[in-house]
């Protein structure tokens, strides 16, 4: 996992020392505590725990139109303890084979919240779903962080860590499987290896009507099937990709077709993206390997978008060649904007987040994953707004907070009960320290 240099060494200058990630899932599940949904006073997903509830909750049907979530931690999945994860939700869309009443029949549990990723990361996690025999199709789709969503549904400010692993049948994206009229994905990065049969990508396998944006694949794509992308699989009517990129190898064997950002365009458009991620397929009916995508149907829209060819490997008749040098050149940001527009979604690499070339605007102030624990196991410490949180854990019902900045100057150094809050001052990033019962928690808050 990439992380800020600089960042780092002022930890290391003012005596923080970097340990342990929080402690693995467990397998368990448990509800939220604090919120009542609103967009003022989202439910706060605190730990794994509450995570894998509201997976639970969603596949047993309630969709939470409307309700918001925010991630306050990074999240440690328990891949390498060999924990599984289920997809959020459930997709099990058929088409009725009964003469009497055709048509397409959608018995899937749908997620149609908004949930605020928070600039968190997670990882460690082996995310797994394959086919289900009790569906009336045999075998149904929708492997992705969540299996499908709709309507106000909208997944932001997330990542999925390096360590990880998305692995399932047909319909698979990183972050969802599949995106029906009004979803809508941004400010999400995925760094996970996805693997899959046809419609697999590192965002989101399939899209009707949904919207991808300000969004980034660098994990290894690899499929059997056919439309396999770097961000999206199948993009159909209605669906939108606009200022995405794509560094992860793209690859499908013995499928056909495949794109650096997308798969198949059959529908819809891909603006304002570039790719420098190798790709690889065979020919055929469904499609050629191209830079950009896979397969264009004459009524999508390939606009804007850019591809080096000798990291791409494969040309694209809808793409933009350019050189190494010309995407990292400064003038290449004014290029891969709206014209007109004076929202700069990417900037310069100025972190080598991405060996140079063009990073999202969001990346640079995604907060770096620096946590150190020694002895409280479950404490926690964590901004909201200008409001710190704090919880020692099982272990101790209350302690010492210590709040300082960067340099290592204390701001703050209180006694406090578990579930008490503290006053931050202006925006920034702070460490904060607990130390209870002989043991410590450290980790950086970001107050934005």
């Amino acid at each position: 996992m990439k992380k800020f240099y600089m960042l780092f060494c002022l930890l290391l200058a003012s005596g923080f020392v970097v340990g342990l990630k929080a402690a693995a899932w467990d397998g368990s599940a448990s509800t939220w505590t604090k919120g009542d949904g609103s967009a003022s006073n989202p439910f706060l997903i605190e730990n794994e725990q509450h995570f894998a509830f509201l997976g639970e909750k969603v596949r047993g049907g309630e969709p939470y139109a409307g309700k918001h979530f925010k991630l306050m931690a990074d999240l440690n999945m328990g891949f390498k303890e060999g924990k599984k994860l289920l997809p959020i939700g459930y997709f099990d869309e058929y088409q009725d084979t009964n003469p009497q009443s055709p048509g397409t029949i959608d018995k899937s549990k749908y997620f149609e919240g908004i949930f605020d990723g928070n600039f968190h990361t997670i990882d460690n996690m082996h995310l797994f779903f394959i086919n289900d025999p009790d569906s009336p199709s045999g075998s149904v789709g929708g492997t992705g962080l969540f299996a499908c969503i709709k309507g106000q549904a909208v997944i932001k400010n997330l990542s999925i860590g390096e360590e990880s692993k998305i692995e399932g049948g047909d319909l698979v994206g990183a972050f969802v499987g599949v995106i029906r009229p009004g979803g809508r994905i941004e400010n999400c990065c995925n760094e996970a290896l996805v693997t899959g049969g046809a419609f697999v990508a590192g965002i989101v396998g399939e899209s009707t009507g949904g919207i991808i944006a300000n969004s980034c694949n660098m994990g290894i794509i690899k499929a059997r099937g056919a439309e396999v992308g770097g961000i999206a699989g199948q993009v159909n009517k209605g669906t939108s990709i606009n200022n995405c990129y794509n560094t992860g190898s793209v690859s499908t064997d013995p499928g056909q077709g495949a794109g650096g950002i997308a798969g198949a365009l059959y529908g819809g458009t891909a603006s304002n993206c570039y790719n420098i991620g190798s790709v690889h397929s065979n020919s055929g009916f469904l499609g050629k390997p191209h830079a950009i995508s896979g397969d264009v149907d004459p009524k999508a829209l390939i606009s804007n978008c850019y591809y080096e060819p000798t990291l791409s490997t494969k040309p694209d008749p809808k793409g933009i060649e350019k050189t190494e040098a010309e995407l990292k050149d400064p003038e290449f940001l004014k290029l891969i904007m709206d014209p007109g527009s004076s929202d700069a979604f990417f900037v310069a690499d100025k972190e080598n987040i991405n060996n140079g070339f063009p990073i999202l605007s969001w990346q640079l102030q995604k907060p770096t994953n620096i946590r150190s624990i020694k002895g409280l196991p479950e404490a926690r410490a964590y901004a909201t707004g200008k409001t710190l949180f704090v919880n020692f854990g099982k272990k101790a019902d209350s302690g010492k907070v210590i709040l300082s900045d960067l340099s290592g100057r204390v701001l703050q150094e209180r006694k406090l009960r578990s579930g008490a809050t503290l006053p931050l001052p202006e925006k920034g990033i702070y460490l904060v320290t607990l130390r209870a019962k002989g043991g410590e928690y450290s980790s950086k808050v970001l107050v934005d």
